[in-house]
């Protein structure tokens, strides 16, 4: 993973602590798929975990989580949150999920390899980060792996800045044709791969891993996040259950902008 990856989250930790924060359904629909096949007081490792909210939430119900991230500040920002927080986690490592030469084989229950296949342009780094995740996998665990979807970026401008379809469309059409993100385009965000959801299982299988899952991390709330945020508690809470409810629904998953896949190893 580039130097251009590790600079970017080098200087967004406080934008990338908050991200959740400010798209809750996805955290919260992430957490559903996870909690069906997690067993209690697992070792989890985070792999390109950030600033860890997902670390965190997981330590604080019982499990020994290893944080493991690309950028260092990243990782000495969850280090410094431990306290605030009142966890530990088991280790905080700062690598490349492309070679986790600190990572013993099999040590891990689960894995959540949520970030590092957002940001691989090349199909050979995505498969070695794969198979890095199934050797330190157990046999009998589980690993989630999310991918950024190639209509995610076209998404994100229709609900910020449809008005500049006529300047933009070019680089919508790229990203969508050939999954690569230009990173002059709009905020500037960093090196990116986008995946078609059609492709997923024959590139984890490929890896050696049988699907159990993929589903939509918003479902359906992609473009009225914002109008499901401004409702009360009980309400929103009734929205995230229907929407996890029909996440797997395949007709949609091309409408997310983050799609999951949990897998486990085949043999």
């Amino acid at each position: 993973m580039s130097k251009v990856v590790e600079n970017y989250y080098n200087q967004t930790v406080e934008i990338e602590w908050s991200r959740l924060d400010r798209h809750p359904i996805e955290f919260e629909i992430t957490k559903k798929h996870i909690d069906q096949f997690l067993l209690p007081k697992s070792r989890i490792l985070d792999v390109g975990g950030g600033p860890g909210k997902y670390s965190f939430h997981y330590a604080a119900a019982g499990h020994q989580v290893t944080l493991f991230d690309l950028s260092p500040l990243n990782v000495a920002f969850a280090g410094k949150k431990q306290e605030e927080f009142g966890v530990k986690f088991e280790n905080l490592i700062v690598g490349n999920a492309t070679s986790m030469t600190t990572v013993p084989d099999k040590t891990f229950d689960f894995i959540f390899c949520m970030g590092p296949l957002y940001h691989l342009t090349n199909e050979r780094d995505r498969s070695k980060v794969l198979m890095e995740c199934r050797r330190v996998l157990k046999d009998t665990g589980k690993v989630l792996f999310s991918f950024v979807t190639h209509m995610a970026q076209t998404i994100s401008v229709i609900k910020r800045n449809m008005t500049n379809i006529g300047s933009w469309e070019p680089a919508l059409v790229q990203g969508i044709e050939t999954g690569i993100n230009d990173t002059e385009f709009d905020t500037g965000f960093t090196e990116a791969y986008f995946m078609r959801p059609e492709s997923i299982r024959d590139f984890v299988g490929k890896a050696g891993f049988s699907v159990l899952k993929i589903a939509g991390a918003e479902g359906l709330a992609c473009q009225s996040e914002e109008r499901l945020m401004n409702l009360d508690r009980c309400s929103l809470e009734k929205w995230i259950d229907f929407l996890f409810r029909y996440s797997e629904d395949e007709s949609i998953l091309g409408a997310n902008q983050h799609v999951i896949c949990i897998a486990e190893k085949r043999f």
